[in-house]
């Protein structure tokens, strides 16, 4: 996935969002090449990552799942990453990323909940 179309290739601040289409997702960019983007795919609990940010730190994601922990993951310093999961069919949940474990990360508000 890319940035949403407003994105300006020249733009230097970083932005972040969140999209609900066929999985819920979020991403953070400067340009279409500079960006982070996660997403989870219910249909096998399923969390992507993927880390063309480059600030030399790994992406950081977080996913709420109603009935577990908040939990994080990182892309590990891959360009691209997948997570298996098995939660409980029909649960909420919602995902958002971060372009690193810094406190000074900039991250994307959560997204829009999707269910397990």
């Amino acid at each position: 996935m890319s940035p949403p179309e407003s994105a300006a290739a020249s733009r230097k601040k970083t932005k972040c969002y969140t999209q609900d289409l066929a999985d819920i997702s979020a991403g953070c960019y400067t340009t279409k090449e500079n960006r982070t983007f996660a997403w989870f795919e219910p249909d096998g609990d399923s969390i992507g990552i993927l880390d063309h940010y480059r600030n030399g730190h790994s992406t950081k994601v977080l996913l709420k799942v109603d009935g577990y922990k908040k939990r994080t993951y990182s892309s590990k310093g891959k360009s691209y990453r997948t997570i298996d999961e098995n939660f409980k069919e029909n649960r909420e949940v919602k995902i958002k990323v971060c372009t690193s474990f810094s406190k000074k990360a900039k991250c994307s508000a959560w997204s829009e909940s999707d269910l397990t």
